[in-house]
């Protein structure tokens, strides 16, 4: 309630909320918590996962650049790594 009252933004009520109870599932039904895999902090490793973002999507638009020969073999056939 305290940041209510401090701010009427909404983008920073929205990373406060995030930090007091915790992205739950990404992908998954659970609205709060912590993961069970914990991969990064949302919001505090927000720059490296948008990096990471940023790279994969290269990756994957250039699959047959010889430097992403060797990562790309270890990807199964449903997407993800082995």
């Amino acid at each position: 309630m305290k940041i209510m009252c401090q701010t009427q933004n909404g983008f920073r009520l929205a990373e406060e909320d995030l930090k007091m109870r915790g992205s739950g599932e990404i992908f998954g039904v659970r609205q709060s918590g912590l993961p069970e895999f914990l991969a990064a902090d949302i919001v505090n490793d927000y720059n490296i996962l948008e990096v990471a973002r940023q790279e994969a999507q290269e990756v994957f638009k250039t699959p047959d650049r010889p430097e992403y020969q060797m990562m790309l073999a270890d990807l199964d056939v449903d997407g993800g790594f082995d």
